[in-house]
């Protein structure tokens, strides 16, 4: 796989909420929170995005498995099916009430 066919398919899944861009400049996620920082598993960022983060992303883990981003995207999906959470904004600061 390719990044083109990546970042098509990290949007696809993403439901248009990836923030997959062209060029990183900013714009489309300013304002928001990253989840930043031991990102290795869907239940890493699940966490994160229930204590409020907007987005996550996986660093370092990406030189232990080059599948992480793909298995963490599928883990959320399945999370989400699991809990019949329809869209991914739902999941967002979850655990504040």
């Amino acid at each position: 796989m390719d990044m083109q066919e990546l970042r098509a398919r990290a949007r696809e899944r993403m439901k248009g909420y990836c923030r997959v861009c062209p060029v990183c400049d900013g714009r489309a996620c300013a304002g928001e929170t990253p989840g930043m920082g031991g990102i290795g598993s869907a239940e890493d960022a699940i966490e994160f995005l229930l204590a409020g983060a907007t987005a996550v992303s996986v660093g370092a883990m990406n030189f232990v498995n080059p599948y992480t981003c793909t298995e963490v995207v599928e883990g959320i999906e399945r999370y989400m099916e699991q809990y019949h959470v329809e869209d991914v904004t739902d999941l967002i600061g979850a655990v504040r009430g």
